[in-house]
């Protein structure tokens, strides 16, 4: 009996070895490097099952600040199940909010066994901008790190090495997200060679405000062909990040040494460096669109709580000392006041929604070379009724995060319910589908935004004689065309619509922002939605660039955002922005 046990106690003991190893955090962002604040961060996970049959595992990541004195943790689980003898990894986008992040992985079972435990304190990045470095053989990388590094003089070279930290990667990644934490990507491999992942997530990250510096003579056909073939300036546009051309790796590495040496502003070394927005659109202020609610203004607020003076001192008296019944002021003065404070509440309550709304406001960035977007999607979530949902966002779009600060459009938001709610974080399930766990308070809201790069049916494009048409596939309630500093009221535009842009004299576009911001700082008066002269403005200040830019908004289809266990009005608006930069 006693040789069976010491038979067995091996194999116990290399059964939790196995059990061990189920879930771990093999990687953080890229190398080390992760992104901070709303830009989520790659988190890789290795999972393997060493058993013959099936499981299914929770995995749950936590994001906590070292210092316990900060309570917030923000939760993310997932489902995942594997087969017999199976191994993987998965790779989680995860936003960092936390100065000193602490990340946990626990990985469980249905029936709440732990299969692993892990913490790992995560040090913060340095503070020099990552330029990534994307090449496939040594010879390669190290003959573009020599130039850089042997180019300017010693003033130069030793900016270099303060302002930027230069980080090779071989493996490409396969999701445009994952380049969040660098400044700028240096493509030094043939294009030819990626594969249609790794080219859509670069072409992702360039789109979405990124940077990408392709050096012509190592890339080669490929990459963003439509907008390389068609302009020879340095700086290109697509979408609302940029596309750098250097004809070899000397010219790069000259440009690298001007943008260290204190360059001007409106240079193009300075925006490079400070990787400022390449494009003047005036700013997105889609939540305009979404539900608000409307609160009693501070006007409005004097001239009740005089009308309530002077019905409780005079006229409540008056008629008193007239019947000669002074004494029940008792009973009058605190009734007046139920009345009025019952009035102010149902008055003011009118004018807000009384149903659970979620509202889905895409904008697309957009030019006429390229069907593909930059898409930022809102999403809004409010309610009348104090209550905890759970918002389903089904698609590839990736959420931004939130440190949940409220915005200067928010009213009244979830986070006045008290400090230690605040405190709780977010909690969200990834796989198998994306769920967040949101707490409303009475007549609140919760925002939460999302990037990806949706393709269109087709683009905007440019007919002889100036004339547009829109094979975008959406059909536009409203449209406006700004160019030459005017705006032009488009009106409606269907889909296959074939139109000219610049009819009529069209109006001042300045004047026309003019109103728009004096409107929104003075908030004098509430936006509709369904006005065409509000929505007009609106479009207005959605696109402001060197080059005419088409602005429409259309009602359809975004990301197909629900409440599972409720009942809810849905709205969903897109907004399509399109540089008109290209020739017939």
């Amino acid at each position: 009996m006693k040789r069976r046990f010491l038979w067995l106690a091996p194999l116990i003991f290399l059964s939790h070895d196995f059990w061990g190893q189920t879930a771990l955090i093999q990687e953080v962002g890229i190398q080390g490097f992760y992104s901070v604040g709303s830009t989520p961060t790659r988190v890789r996970i290795q999972l393997s099952n060493p058993e013959p049959k099936p499981i299914t595992l929770k995995v749950t990541l936590s994001v906590a600040e070292k210092d316990a004195r900060f309570g917030r943790v923000d939760r993310f689980d997932s489902s995942m199940t594997l087969q017999g003898a199976e191994a993987r990894s998965v790779d989680l986008p995860i936003p960092m909010f936390a100065a000193r992040p602490v990340l946990t992985l626990d990985a469980t079972a249905p029936d709440g066994r732990v299969f692993a435990h892990q913490s790992k304190f995560l040090e913060r990045p340095q503070g020099n901008a990552l330029v990534i470095l994307l090449c496939a053989e040594d010879k390669t990388c190290n003959e573009v790190l020599g130039t850089i590094g042997a180019s300017g003089n010693d003033l130069q070279k030793s900016a270099k090495t303060k302002v930027y930290t230069f980080l090779v990667v071989k493996e490409l990644p396969e999701e445009w997200w994952v380049y969040g934490p660098a400044h700028s990507v240096i493509l030094a491999r043939p294009a030819s060679g990626l594969t249609v992942r790794q080219r859509n997530a670069l072409e992702g990250y360039c789109r979405l405000r990124g940077q990408v510096v392709a050096v012509e003579n190592l890339v080669g056909p490929g990459f963003l062909d439509e907008y390389r073939a068609t302009a020879a300036m340095l700086r290109i546009n697509v979408g609302t990040g940029s596309l750098l051309r250097f004809p070899d790796t000397a010219d790069m590495a000259a440009f690298l040494d001007r943008s260290v040496s204190d360059p001007q502003d409106g240079n193009e070394t300075k925006i490079f460096r400070e990787h400022l927005p390449s494009q003047r659109y005036v700013g997105r202020s889609s939540p305009q669109l979404a539900t608000t609610f409307e609160f009693p203004t501070l006007l409005w607020l004097i001239v009740w709580l005089a009308v309530y003076i002077v019905t409780v001192g005079a006229v409540n008296f008056l008629v008193l000392t007239r019947i000669d019944r002074r004494e029940l002021a008792w009973i009058t003065v605190p009734a007046l006041a139920l009345l009025f404070a019952l009035l102010l509440y149902f008055t003011s309550a009118a004018k807000r929604p009384s149903n659970v709304s979620v509202d889905e406001i895409a904008t697309y960035y957009m030019d006429d070379q390229s069907p593909r977007a930059a898409a930022y999607y809102d999403v809004r979530l409010s309610s009348p009724h104090r209550q905890d949902l759970t918002l389903s966002v089904p698609g590839e779009a990736v959420w931004n995060g939130s440190d949940r600060i409220l915005g200067s459009i928010a009213t009244f938001s979830v986070f006045d319910r008290n400090v230690s709610n605040s405190a709780q974080g977010w909690s969200m399930r990834l796989l198998p589908e994306r769920k967040f766990e949101v707490p409303l308070l009475q007549w609140s809201y919760q925002d939460l935004s999302f990037s990806g790069t949706p393709v269109l049916p087709g683009r905007m494009r440019r007919l002889s004689g100036g004339q547009l048409v829109n094979e975008t596939g959406l059909s536009f309630r409203q449209a406006v065309y700004v160019a030459d500093d005017r705006i032009f009221d488009l009106g409606t535009i269907g889909a296959g619509a074939t139109f000219l842009p610049e009819k009529g004299g069209g109006v001042d576009a300045e004047d026309l922002r003019k109103k728009w911001r004096d409107r929104w700082q003075r908030n004098s008066l509430p936006f509709d939605r369904n006005s065409p002269e509000d929505i007009k403005q609106f479009l207005a200040t959605q696109g402001d660039a060197t080059y005419p830019v088409f602005v429409g908004l259309a009602e359809a289809p975004v990301l197909g955002a629900s409440l599972p266990a409720a009942n809810f009005t849905h709205r969903q608006y897109v907004i399509v922005v399109v540089g008109m930069r290209g020739t017939p």
